[in-house]
């Protein structure tokens, strides 16, 4: 049914108009004529059109479906880097007590035979042989994980140390999602258990 627009509300018209709009300033969609060009909205005074009913098709519900199926695709998952681990190598011997001794941010871990050293800007941690291999853990990409890498070649550098960068790789990526369904664990690790 046809509407009028006044200044004060919506009022229906009777059968007798032909869906002739009464303009008061205004367009038919409410906005006023002097900011609205001519050719994006109804002129006032012009009978509206009535609207084009589509006819349905077998084809046209055929070609929807296909569409809707494509909507309803599983969502994405977005996967978030928490730790990436590199290791590298100095290429020369590297005496564990004078690092503990008179380097930054060092802790010394006889146990172990390493030590260990921290950085802020990218927060990681490296653990260093004697050997000269270093592994770095934390970092969240693996531009971060080579920058810190090298940083920290350049404090055992700093130290006094012949020190050359070689043999980077990314060893380990740890990555968390969050699946769009519950996971039923039991069921689970029995269908997919390893073979004896």
């Amino acid at each position: 049914m046809a509407t009028l627009f006044q200044e004060n509300g919506i009022k229906e018209l009777s059968k007798g108009t032909h869906g002739v709009v009464v303009n008061h300033g205004m367009t038919t969609h409410g906005v006023p004529n002097h900011m609205v060009p001519d050719h994006e909205y109804c002129e006032a005074g012009k009978p509206e059109q009535p609207p084009q009913q589509c006819l349905e098709t077998p084809d046209a519900t055929v070609q929807q479906a296909p569409m809707e199926e494509e909507e309803e695709e599983t969502p994405e998952i977005d996967i978030m880097i928490n730790n990436v681990v590199c290791s590298f190598s100095v290429k020369c011997h590297l005496n564990l007590r004078e690092i503990a001794l008179n380097g930054v941010n060092v802790e010394f871990r006889r146990e172990n035979g390493m030590v260990t050293m921290k950085l802020r800007r990218p927060y990681t941690t490296a653990s260093i042989w004697s050997s000269g291999r270093v592994t770095c853990t934390g970092a969240t990409s693996e531009d971060q994980a080579k920058i810190a890498a090298r940083r920290y070649a350049r404090a055992l550098q700093k130290l006094g140390f012949q020190v050359r960068f070689r043999n980077f790789r990314v060893v380990n990526v740890l990555g968390t999602c969050r699946m769009p369904f519950g996971i039923r664990i039991i069921a689970f690790s029995k269908k997919y258990k390893e073979a004896e």
